[in-house]
């Protein structure tokens, strides 16, 4: 049974019920039960009806950090490569393997996390995944051979991606309706922050490896840290019979907000008519309604993560040796300055999309992820013949930024989308499946490409990657289902 957020027009709430409780006791005391004439409402209203204020600045700070801690793990990848060259003596397949390892342990996370999601609860299985992230990145820190060290990447992919997945349903599950689409993609923020400490590292400490792990290691442990302190999702407290416990989480969300404490009793207003007290799905049970009811909607969300997957893999593991060969052709070692200027334009380009996000719709930010970001970077490939030697450099750089500012708008679409598309007793099912063709996609393109990529002149590269793109945008634009047909619930 899925209850709908509060649309526009909806009725308003009655007036504020009374609490009752034993004589002296607090309505927001985490005990109090509260008693209501006024009309039952659901989770979705009761979360829109929490005051918006330092909770979810707080809420909001959390998973930017959060964000930060998994792009320094996932895209320090490209910069540990002259490392393992120089270091492990790694050629063009071994640096292959290394790249393809962390999405292949990234494949078995997300096929774990589609249980242990729904099953454990979104906190508890950060909490065990975190500190497991962080130790691995300790452990890489001896100098294996390059055999076991891709072992122990695959495991950190692995667990990386079930925090991630766990973290990503846990953010928008506290979400109110109204503001959902700025909080969604303010989360972006995080990314390049996180990019850029790996580029400024690398930078520093001339491509050195270990700086780099070490920095991850700390990023897992503050992650922990973090989360201990969080709230378990109130969704996913109703899904499990916990109503008790959502209603106590719901309580201390409206009061770290701010809101009047006579007022409680009102917003915390869930009766029989709200809740779903049907025993949760089992696996089986949620499998066959993702092939049965769900089925195209889950085809569309793979493919679209598929083609995203794919072109960003690409572009972040073969990137930077990419811009060295078209921009700075003559230098030593990887062109931080020109992947720090990337990284800005990512970040121009997400705290655009916090404005324009809900203003255009998934489709409008899919438009702009796929077609507009494959627009430049094949203009980037023809800088060298539309330009002279002396502009061809900066005209690469200035389209280098405008695809660079594209790249947020896909992936926030197809999050969105794929988070509210379904409901949450198979949220984290569809949400895991998807994750988890997209990191098969992401293995199969990169061991492919290894052996390819070294051969072929940037400019065929660049049009490679944007010619996968105007595929995804193809299904995006014309193969998308209708806009709104589920809501997060």
């Amino acid at each position: 049974v899925q209850t709908m957020p509060k649309r526009p027009g909806h009725p308003p709430m009655a007036s504020a019920p009374s609490a009752v409780g034993k004589p002296g006791e607090d309505p927001d005391h985490e005990g109090a039960r509260f008693v209501s004439k006024a009309q039952p409402v659901s989770i979705s209203e009761a979360l829109d009806a929490v005051p918006f204020g330092r909770w979810h600045a707080l809420h909001l700070a959390r998973q930017v950090i959060a964000w930060a801690v998994f792009a320094i793990s996932n895209d320090a990848t490209p910069y540990l490569f002259p490392a393992l060259r120089r270091d492990l003596h790694a050629d063009d397949a071994g640096l292959a393997h290394f790249a393809s390892a962390f999405p292949l342990g990234c494949l078995v996370g997300a096929a774990a996390s589609t249980w242990l999601v729904d099953s454990m609860g979104r906190k508890a299985v950060v909490m065990v995944a975190a500190p497991v992230a962080s130790f691995l990145h300790l452990f890489m820190l001896v100098k294996w051979s390059l055999s076991f060290l891709l072992l122990l990447r695959v495991v950190q992919g692995a667990a990386w991606t079930v925090a991630m997945n766990a973290l990503s349903i846990w953010y928008v599950e506290f979400l109110p309706t109204r503001r959902r689409g700025p909080l969604m993609a303010a989360v972006s923020l995080g990314w390049p922050i996180g990019r850029g400490i790996v580029i400024l590292v690398a930078g520093a400490t001339g491509d050195a490896w270990r700086p780099l792990l070490l920095i991850g290691s700390a990023g897992f442990a503050l992650l922990a840290v973090s989360m201990y302190q969080a709230h378990e999702s109130p969704r996913f407290l109703l899904s499990q019979g916990s109503e008790t416990m959502a209603r106590r989480v719901l309580g201390q969300m409206h009061a770290s907000s701010g809101g009047r404490k006579d007022g409680a009793p009102e917003r915390l207003c869930l009766g029989d008519v709200a809740v779903d007290k049907a025993s949760p799905l089992d696996s089986r049970a949620s499998l066959a309604l993702l092939l049965g009811t769900y089925r195209a909607l889950l085809i569309f969300s793979i493919v679209v993560y598929g083609t995203l997957a794919v072109a960003t893999v690409l572009i972040d593991n073969w990137g930077p040796g990419i811009f060295q060969k078209l921009m700075s052709p003559g230098e030593v070692g990887l062109p931080h300055r020109i992947l720090m200027l990337f990284n800005v334009g990512d970040l121009f380009g997400i705290v655009l999309s916090i404005v324009l996000a809900d203003r255009i719709g998934r489709r409008g930010s899919f438009v702009i992820g796929f077609f507009v970001e494959g627009t430049f970077l094949f203009m980037m490939s023809c800088s060298r013949s539309w330009f002279g030697p002396d502009q061809a450099a900066h005209a690469a750089m200035a389209f280098g930024f405008s695809f660079s500012a594209c790249r947020c708008f896909g992936w926030e679409a197809a999050s969105f989308w794929t988070l509210e598309a379904f409901g949450t007793d198979v949220r984290g099912m569809a949400f895991g499946i998807s994750t988890a063709m997209m990191r098969l996609f992401s293995v199969v393109s990169l061991e492919v490409s290894g052996g390819l990529i070294h051969d072929l002149t940037p400019e065929a590269c660049l049009r490679t990657f944007a010619g996968i793109l105007a595929i995804g945008g193809a299904v995006s634009l014309f193969l998308m289902p209708k806009e709104g047909r589920a809501a997060v619930a």
